[in-house]
């Protein structure tokens, strides 16, 4: 079954189907929230982000394998690419997520739990991210695991 336009899982007057997973597919709607919290109109190159018919596994970036017609995320390779905000605590969703590289961009993570999540994760290249603590001092660092 083909997804829901994306319009309509975000949608403000109370349509909003974000919570039926046969119509708004979960990874579909933690990219689109990666996108509105590292603030993906600012970014340098976003081709096909958050296009309303354009499935996920075309977006700039993103590499998905197919598992019984489902489209699974399992890279996220946007280096370079004036990024900023924070890192959506939703990235969590993508459980099958095996590669995120996220280098030289201005991203906050406030959300570490969530990057604790993605037991599939095998390749990170998260340089020059600030955590966020609770107390919200945030601390840069240079990471790659």
């Amino acid at each position: 079954m083909n997804p829901a336009p994306l319009e309509l899982c975000f949608h403000p007057m109370h349509f909003d189907l974000k919570n039926d997973t046969s119509k708004c597919p979960v990874e579909r709607n933690a990219l689109k929230d990666f996108y509105d919290s590292s603030k993906g109109g600012e970014w340098t190159v976003s081709t096909y982000w958050v296009d309303p018919y354009i499935s996920h596994c075309q977006w700039y970036g993103i590499k998905c394998k197919e598992d019984t017609n489902e489209h699974i995320t399992v890279s996220i390779e946007l280096p370079t690419n004036g990024l900023s905000g924070t890192l959506s605590k939703s990235i969590a969703n993508l459980s099958m997520l095996e590669v995120l590289d996220l280098s030289d961009n201005d991203i906050k993570v406030s959300h570490v739990y969530a990057l604790a999540c993605l037991i599939c994760l095998s390749f990170a290249i998260l340089t020059y991210i600030s955590l966020i603590s609770p107390g919200n001092h945030s601390i840069r660092h240079r990471y790659a695991f």
